[in-house]
């Protein structure tokens, strides 16, 4: 079975029409862009670990905006990686 047999013609056409699927091409172009520019201005190593913030952020976002319960277990997990993303930038 082909990968254009799984998905019906009119499901494609209705994801290309969706604000919402051309909202987050257009995030995901400013984070890559963001990224880019922030690889620019620092050295690797001091802003690889900031990729693990992306775990709080969607941690928060999900609290935040969906109104999803976080065990405490999880809220102590996101303040350790902060911690450790904020230990490996301000290094010396």
């Amino acid at each position: 079975m082909t990968p254009r047999a799984l998905l019906p013609p009119l499901l494609t056409l209705s994801l290309l029409l969706a604000p919402a699927f051309w909202a987050s091409i257009l995030l995901l172009g400013a984070a890559t862009a963001a990224w880019l520019v922030l690889l620019a201005g620092a050295e690797l190593s001091r802003v690889y670990p900031l990729l693990g913030l992306s775990f709080v952020v969607t941690a928060l976002l999900s609290r935040l905006l969906l109104h999803e319960r976080i065990a405490a277990r999880r809220w102590i997990g996101i303040g350790v990686v902060t911690l450790g993303a904020a230990a490996m930038m301000y290094a010396p």
